[in-house]
């Protein structure tokens, strides 16, 4: 199969399917990008996930797969609209009451590529270090981004946000959002 594969009745587009628009090296609008992933970042490390979720559009998708299943359609998870990552964010503010460790998210290598309609495809590379109860800090998650973001007054919101890790095991307690 080539531009699209089927599976379970849900025709998939490949993570790794090459953009159509332009690389931008435009100073100023890759300082705006590297700011929202700033701000992205620093919710998520601080445990703001309210605020976490107005980076995306009410439609916006949330899929998180590895290397390995790339272009298989598998995800570990896959969410559309705001309304089903409220679940997630309400997870993550301890609804559940599951302590949270200290964590990190570092964000770069960041290639923007502006679309035809305006929208910005951006392709980053994350890690994602956690401290344990015992101190120590350690990799926790890699992998990169493939993201498309739309204008939103000053800044940016979340169209898509397809993360693809790394590694082929999951960590066990595979609980932050990355």
């Amino acid at each position: 199969m080539s531009e699209q594969q089927v599976f379970e009745h849900e025709v998939v587009q490949p993570r790794t399917a090459p953009t159509s628009g332009t690389r931008t090296y435009d100073p100023a609008l890759m300082e705006r990008v590297r700011g929202f992933y700033a701000d992205w970042a620093a919710c998520l490390d601080e445990d703001r996930y309210r605020d976490w979720l107005g980076f995306f559009h009410k439609d916006a998708e949330y899929s998180v797969t590895d290397r390995e299943n790339t272009d298989t359609g598998l995800y570990l998870t896959k969410e559309r609209g705001v309304v089903a990552l409220q679940v997630r964010a309400a997870y993550l503010s301890g609804y559940w009451r599951m302590r949270r460790k200290p964590r990190v998210h570092l964000i770069g290598n960041l290639r923007v590529f502006v679309e035809s309609d305006g929208t910005l495809n951006v392709r980053a590379s994350v890690v994602l270090v956690r401290t344990g109860l015992d101190g120590h800090s350690q990799v926790h998650a890699a992998g990169t981004y493939d993201d498309l973001l739309a204008a939103k007054g000053e800044g940016f919101e979340i169209l898509r946000h397809a993360v693809v890790l790394d590694a082929d095991v999951q960590p066990y307690d595979m609980t932050d959002i990355v």
